[in-house]
């Protein structure tokens, strides 16, 4: 390095808040809350919610977990202040609401099917399958 350029440190200064649970971590006296914090265990949460979601078969099970993931990732969003990530789950919020309320009535179960009947005996006309 020229003796013009300043040094650029590379390490948090000596009284901040990650460094002070770098310290406790290495000596041992760290807590969970100094390791990960609050915002970044939601923002894992939520990593992990979107890979169980992307894994998914059944496409009802793939929404509820998908809203899952968007309300991990939008209480990430709040509380690390990352406003991109807090608009686009708030965005996917009624979309997977919508999407999943589609599914769920698009399967809802259609007529009673009877073996042996058809609805042509009901007004008289032969059953071509019996």
């Amino acid at each position: 390095m020229s003796q013009g350029s300043p040094a650029v440190a590379l390490a948090s200064p000596p009284g901040d808040a990650r460094s002070r649970g770098v310290e406790q971590a290495i000596s041992g006296s760290a807590t969970v809350s100094h390791i990960l914090p609050l915002q970044e265990l939601f923002g894992w949460s939520a990593a992990v919610l979107t890979l169980l979601a992307f894994s998914c078969t059944n496409i009802i099970r793939l929404r509820y977990v998908a809203l899952a993931a968007n309300a991990a990732f939008i209480t990430y969003g709040l509380t690390a202040e990352l406003w991109p990530v807090l608009v686009l789950h708030s965005v996917l919020v009624p979309i997977n609401l919508w999407r999943l309320l589609q599914t769920r009535r698009s399967r809802a179960p259609g007529p009673v099917r009877m073996p042996g009947f058809s609805p042509a005996q009901l007004v008289g006309k032969p059953d071509k399958h019996a």
